[in-house]
């Protein structure tokens, strides 16, 4: 009984960590885009890891492995394939 209530005890205490594997991704649109751009991140539950400006802009984003694929297809899609998307390593 002593062993079941310690067992008990360990794992009402244990906290879980999910690990969520990511794909860096970096994109290359215009200023008129970032809005569309944020937007599609935000709902794939993406990340910002980098953001450039300069006559464009230029950002690294990291998307759930699971999902990058039809991350692509959104942003190319709503943009009309003007955004350049380059996979990352």
């Amino acid at each position: 009984r002593a062993y079941s209530q310690a067992a008990k005890l360990a794992l009402d205490n244990t906290k879980i960590k999910i690990k969520v594997y990511t794909q860096l991704i970096k994109l290359i649109f215009s200023y008129e885009l970032e809005n569309l751009v944020r937007k599609t991140i935000n709902e794939f539950e993406g990340h910002i890891s980098t953001s450039e400006y300069s006559d464009h802009i230029e950002m690294g984003v990291k998307i759930p492995q699971s999902r990058h694929g039809l991350f692509r297809e959104k942003l190319t899609e709503l943009s009309n394939s003007t955004i350049k998307i380059i996979m990352e390593e």
